[in-house]
């Protein structure tokens, strides 16, 4: 915007001012992909916890919205294939977390994806799984709040380390409740 400050505007001064005005969200982005059990309990508790959160359906949309550093992506569909084509689609961008519900073993299995898909060997290492801080989740809001609970531990230490443990450094089951409860939402 410029204001013109001369005396044919009524001004003393005389001059120009120019204004640049930048919206500023200070809202965190999350974006959700499944909308089972599991994705609408972690949108409820995000929204609560002041996240701008939007689910989004991999099954009938497998597009992810704009995404840029600020923003994170949890990965919680009801299929491993889903959820392995929606983290190859998270990893093409700029996201700032990457998250992905399940067990040790369907870790590997996504790494074995990715390097099929020609991902390199790398990239896994920008995804947290299975994500969520280690409180023991068994039903989809607890599963929602360990996951919450870990974005805004992420978003507090803005990339200067993890306070808690790093990806797959948990022991959970390869059969554990998270893996189990992903595949009842």
């Amino acid at each position: 915007m410029t204001f013109r400050l001369t005396e044919d505007e009524g001004y003393v001064c005389g001059g120009e001012m120019q204004l640049f005005l930048e919206p500023l969200d200070s809202s965190p982005r999350l974006i959700i992909v499944g909308i089972g059990h599991i994705g609408q309990a972690t949108g409820r508790i995000a929204r609560s916890a002041g996240f701008d959160a939007e689910i989004v359906d991999w099954v009938e949309e497998p597009v992810l919205p704009q995404v840029d550093s600020r923003t994170s992506i949890v990965v919680a569909t009801r299929e491993h294939v889903l959820d392995f084509q929606a983290v190859a689609a998270a990893l093409q961008t700029e996201a700032g977390f990457i998250g992905l519900i399940g067990s040790r073993n369907k870790r590997k299995a996504l790494e074995e994806f990715l390097l099929q898909e020609g991902f390199p060997k790398e990239a896994p290492a920008r995804i947290i799984s299975p994500v969520g801080v280690p409180i023991g989740a068994e039903t989809p809001e607890e599963i929602a709040v360990s996951i919450v609970a870990q974005l805004i531990e992420h978003n507090r230490d803005k990339g200067h380390g993890r306070r808690s443990d790093t990806t797959g450094s948990r022991t959970v089951a390869t059969d554990g409740t998270v893996e189990t409860a992903s595949a009842a939402g």
